[in-house]
């Protein structure tokens, strides 16, 4: 990430790229993760006020074979972490 945004910024500046149409759902989840990998993708998600979760949540919501997707094919913990983080909220 080398935007100079903080990774909570970065975080929805890409899911908004998203909504637009700019960058695709895996992309996104790619990006976010590569943005977040030193934290705690729970404890960034949740402490993002509750318009910019809700952007969060509408992109796994539209597409959620995406973020599951990554979550069964990376090693990385955050994506699964991540997919927990928006399911549990969403109930899926």
């Amino acid at each position: 990430m080398t935007s100079g945004r903080t990774p909570s910024e970065f975080v929805v500046h890409v899911a908004r790229l998203y909504h637009r149409g700019v960058v695709g759902p895996t992309e996104a989840w790619s990006q976010i993760e590569d943005a977040i990998t030193e934290l705690d993708a729970v404890a960034l998600f949740d402490g993002l006020d509750v318009a910019e979760q809700s952007i969060l949540r509408g992109m796994h919501l539209e597409r959620p074979e995406s973020l599951r997707e990554l979550a069964k094919s990376k090693r990385d913990l955050q994506f699964p972490a991540m997919l927990d983080w928006c399911e549990i909220a969403t109930g899926s």
